[in-house]
């Protein structure tokens, strides 16, 4: 199987339609025709970028691998309007090991907080969960703003954390905060 078989053949199992894609690698949608209908072929940057958001090898894409790593879920990304959620015309894909039996929102990064390590415009999936744990990484809503900090219960008081160093320590009681998640991962924007 040709790589523009395989590609659309990914992209319908997993219910992806071209111009979604072409957002999620930052390409025009007639490319992504292209790479199907063997008119053109990905470079190097746009392949890796193919295989992490189907979540397959680039060997698989360019048939030197038969096996697909394991199943995957397409998860909208939200963004924060005046404390509700609303789901964008983007999507990022899942691992079913993620997955497994959680309730899983993906957000995008709107603020500094996470920087150096991790930038503006990057992805994270978080359980939607309540129960966080000391030192865990939550997205919470403060001021009316989503950012994620670093969940620390210190002395029966609240801190949290920026992984920026240029943020200071926010102490706060519990009631104080909407927590909206746990994070289990964080995909840079390239």
């Amino acid at each position: 199987m040709n790589f523009g078989t395989k590609l659309k053949m990914l992209r319908n199992i997993s219910g992806v339609t071209q111009r979604e894609l072409a957002l999620a690698i930052d390409v025009e949608r007639a490319t992504i025709a292209g790479y199907e209908t063997r008119d053109s072929e990905p470079n190097y940057e746009k392949l890796i970028r193919i295989s992490k958001f189907f979540n397959v090898s680039v060997d698989y894409l360019l048939g030197n691998d038969e096996i697909i790593k394991s199943t995957s879920y397409k998860l909208p990304i939200l963004k924060n309007t005046n404390e509700t959620f609303q789901q964008t015309l983007e999507y990022v894909v899942v691992d079913e090991a993620l997955k497994k039996d959680k309730d899983l929102l993906a957000i995008k990064i709107t603020d500094d907080a996470l920087s150096p390590k991790f930038n503006k415009n990057s992805t994270v999936i978080l359980e939607n969960t309540n129960d966080i744990s000391d030192g865990d990484l939550v997205l919470c809503l403060l001021n009316e703003e989503e950012t994620c900090l670093r969940y620390i219960i210190n002395d029966k008081k609240l801190i949290l954390y920026a992984e920026n160093s240029n943020y200071k320590p926010i102490i706060i009681e519990k009631e104080n905060i909407k927590i909206l998640g746990r994070a289990l991962e964080i995909r840079v924007s390239l």
